[in-house]
């Protein structure tokens, strides 16, 4: 179930999976830096998918205007992606042992960049977003019970709209989320109307969490070189992404 819009959790959990393959001290090894940015690649990721979906959700229920603003907004971001990156869409930043690409020079200038992007988002969901229609056709519509949600073993956005809190950077930190500071975003309504307000909270944190590593950035190396695992290693790596929690399992042969 490979999603291309979000290829940096899935390349993060597949590159975590192979680094602890390869054995624990080796993925602690991974360094500072690039345990760093990659949190920062995986939350301006969120932010764009958080965009896109709630443009959709707008355009859904007929508030095309809003629609159509949040469009500008993802256009600002990709450009943020392509800065980071060199690639709007965020591929080929990763890399077994860490990242391929520093912080470019205007990077300082990217947290001011995304604050202001941020505000803009926020401004508009509170103009656009939470107007009575809008909310009217969306009350109650999809609505999931918390007991089925759990029996169903929702995750991402779909289980935080419930109250549950379930969300990989909080209960498994990987990266550098064990060292910054965001709260997790929970409704009970467990509706269009809960999950889209999850998300447009979940916004603001990934601005919050991405201006941290910025801000926040350690120095030293990109990646470090992780060695081949053994024959037959098994592990798995894990990441939150926009759209729910991925998880990928690597085995490697007995044959080498």
């Amino acid at each position: 179930r490979l999603c291309s819009a979000c290829a940096v959790a899935h390349a993060l959990s597949l590159c975590s999976a192979s680094e602890r393959a390869a054995g624990a001290e080796v993925a602690a090894a991974v360094p500072p830096r690039a345990r760093a940015l990659r949190t920062l690649l995986a939350e301006v990721e969120r932010m764009l998918g958080h965009t896109r979906d709630l443009g959709v959700i707008l355009a859904g229920l007929g508030v095309h205007q809003g629609g159509a603003q949040l469009a500008l907004q993802e256009h600002e971001l990709r450009e943020v992606a392509a800065l980071l990156s060199g690639s709007r869409m965020l591929f080929g930043a990763l890399r077994v042992g860490g990242v391929t690409r520093d912080l470019p020079p205007e990077g300082r200038d990217l947290a001011r960049r995304l604050r202001r992007v941020g505000r803009k988002l926020g401004l508009l969901w509170d103009r656009v977003g939470e107007t009575p229609a809008a909310v009217d056709r969306a009350d109650g519509l999809g609505t999931v019970p918390r007991a089925r949600a759990l029996d169903l073993g929702l995750v991402g956005v779909a289980a935080r709209a419930c109250r549950i809190p379930r969300d990989a950077r909080k209960d498994r930190p990987y990266a550098h989320y064990g060292e910054v500071d965001f709260k997790l975003s929970l409704s009970d309504r467990g509706d269009v109307v809960g999950r889209s307000r999850v998300r447009i909270d979940e916004l603001r944190e990934a601005v919050a969490i991405a201006c941290q590593c910025i801000d926040g950035l350690p120095g030293g190396p990109l990646a470090v070189e992780v060695p081949a695992p053994a024959p037959g290693a098994v592990a798995h790596g894990w990441a939150e992404s926009a759209r729910g929690e991925t998880v990928t399992w690597v085995a490697f042969g007995t044959d080498g």
